[in-house]
């Protein structure tokens, strides 16, 4: 009994690395006593993070070095400056000798829990965007309470103005029962960096691999050991960022589902974007991202035209949509398109109707994704650019270019149709939508009045182009979005998730939408209320967005819900 009196115990806490730790204060020699270090036991649910396209670390096996790393900065622009040949660039990043590199920068601030968390995969993912996200994540769904007393994190997180974040009709706030039951869990946040440059469904067979021959089976060897054990029955939590859910969705499609407790998507480009066609004929606007990616159509093009994953970020057939009322602003020389779905136009400014334009979905492959004419995204004049440095098999001659790029964009159009409209059951989203961060939603390439005709194409690679009709200029109309992915790109697929959350909607105000249409003009003044609504975000910082993390906190909080029959408790 003595003994007993004499026994101090402390509990431990999560910390940002999602490690428990005690601590215990010194006191003096003659206060002595054994401390008991109470260890939880509280059944896992992992936690899969699947970055955007370029967030995932890169080596290059030929060369036997990293060649993407974007936490290395000034070093990472020295590789990729303007200055450098195109075929260079293909050289580094060429797709068929690179892989996933796993050993890179870690940012928490309990660094030494670096060796774990390198692990659990945080080191192929991008430190600078999205560590703190994950560290947050973990941090807050490992400590809902202190003391008996709901954190204040979580008291916001309770309190969110469902309306004002944009959130799906049905949307409830969160119940205090509902918070209860995460203390029965922990959560251990893993990532999963795939190689950007192959296909999304090549990527979605990593993941699962990812899932099934490491994560899964880490738990299984922590529970013979008596540590932790599952709190799902081999089943991950997925988030995503950008085109991260592209991949979750092609393992919905491949029937990879069975693994996957929920999924939380942030920024997905649902239908991909309008921005892919504008980067590959004019490059990349804006530093520092021109210099790295590339500034015209020459530099980017020698990656981006065989970048498979990249390529299928462009527009979906059928599925991409061209809302007017989600235009920040539409130009006087251009009329309304006749119906939704036009959203690539030939424009001649001579003449009050436009040349043409794509109306049906379906043909978009062939008549601008394929087309050998100066439209296309890949022209006749632009094949050079397909393969400088002469790596790829078969690709000796331009035909030969064009052939192995035509069967690039089948691949896409396949790819495409195989994950349209396909979500996993229990999906959740967060999108940006704000006038502040406008995204490219439409493409208009404009006649000039009195410009001479030319015997052959000039293209500057910045998108002017000179032709035997005369000289055309690649005009963008912009949509309310994140600055990269447009509203025209999700408001179609509303209807087949579970719910949703639109930041920034209306630019600053709330606006109350079941359907996904907005119910605004033009103008953002137009929807202004009384009701100041969260920012929206920029797409690269997405995750670092304070009301994202929010809004993924609450979604987490309501697929545990969803599923709290599937979870095994203490």
């Amino acid at each position: 009994m003595e003994h007993q009196d004499k026994t101090r115990r402390t509990c431990t806490t999560t910390c940002a690395g999602c490690s428990e730790s005690a601590f215990w204060q010194l006191t003096s020699r003659d206060v002595t006593g054994p401390v008991d270090i109470m260890i939880s036991r509280r059944p896992v649910t992992p936690i899969v993070f699947l970055p955007g396209i370029m967030g995932s670390n890169i080596f290059n096996t030929e060369l036997k070095k990293p060649t993407w790393e974007p936490d290395k900065g000034f070093s990472t622009l020295q590789m990729y400056n303007t200055q450098i040949y195109a075929s260079r660039r293909q050289q580094l990043l060429n797709k068929e000798n690179t892989e996933v590199y796993t050993d890179g920068t870690i940012k928490v601030p309990d660094e030494e829990r670096e060796e774990s968390l390198k692990r659990r995969g945080w080191g192929s993912v991008m430190a600078k965007t999205y560590h703190p996200f994950l560290g947050h994540l973990q941090r807050w769904l490992n400590n809902v309470f202190h003391n008996g007393v709901l954190s204040l994190t979580w008291k916001e997180v309770m309190g969110l103005p469902l309306a004002k974040y944009g959130m799906h009709y049905n949307a409830a706030p969160l119940r205090m029962d509902e918070l209860e039951t995460l203390p029965k869990y922990r959560f251990e946040a893993w990532a999963c960096g795939y190689n950007w440059l192959r296909s999304n469904e090549e990527s979605a067979q990593k993941v699962q691999e990812f899932i099934t021959q490491t994560v899964l089976p880490h738990y299984a060897e922590d529970e013979e050991k008596g540590k932790a054990r599952l709190g799902t029955d081999k089943k991950v939590l997925l988030i995503t960022h950008s085109m991260g859910g592209l991949v979750a969705r092609s393992m919905v499609a491949q029937g990879f589902d069975t693994n996957i407790l929920g999924v939380i998507h942030i920024a997905m480009p649902a239908n991909g974007a309008a921005e892919a066609y504008s980067n590959m004929r004019q490059g990349v606007q804006g530093f520092p991202l021109n210099t790295v990616l590339g500034s015209n159509a020459r530099t980017l093009g020698a990656v981006y035209s065989q970048c498979l994953g990249g390529l299928e970020l462009l527009p979906f057939g059928q599925s991409y949509n061209s809302p007017l009322a989600a235009r920040t602003e539409t130009p006087a020389w251009l009329k309304k398109p006749s119906q939704q779905g036009e959203w690539f136009f030939l424009y001649d400014v001579r003449n009050t109707p436009a040349l043409g334009s794509v109306k049906d979905g379906t043909d978009i492959y062939d008549k601008v994704y394929t087309s050998p004419h100066w439209y296309g995204l890949l022209p006749d004049h632009n094949l050079r650019y397909f393969d400088p440095a002469s790596i790829l098999a078969n690709s000796s001659s331009l035909e030969e270019n064009r052939n192995l790029f035509t069967t690039y964009i089948q691949n896409v159009k396949e790819f495409h149709r195989t994950i349209r409209r396909i979500y996993h059951q229990c999906t959740y989203a967060i999108w940006g939508e704000s006038y502040n961060e406008p995204a490219i939603g439409e493409i208009v390439w404009v006649r000039s009045k009195n410009k001479e005709k030319r015997q052959n194409i000039f293209d500057d690679g910045v998108g002017k182009c000179g032709t035997i009709d005369g000289e055309y200029t690649l005009n963008t109309i912009h949509h309310i979005g994140d600055g990269t992915v447009p509203h025209a790109s999700w408001q179609g697929d509303l209807h087949c998730i579970r719910g949703y959350s639109r930041l920034g909607v209306s630019d600053g105000t709330a606006s109350h939408v079941s359907s996904g249409e907005l119910h605004c003009e033009n103008k953002p003044n137009s929807c202004k209320s009384e009701h100041t609504a969260p920012k929206g975000f920029s797409h690269q910082d997405a995750c670092l967005s304070n009301e994202t993390q929010k809004a993924a906190l609450y979604f987490t909080v309501k697929i545990i819900s969803d599923n709290k029959d599937k979870l095994k408790s203490l």
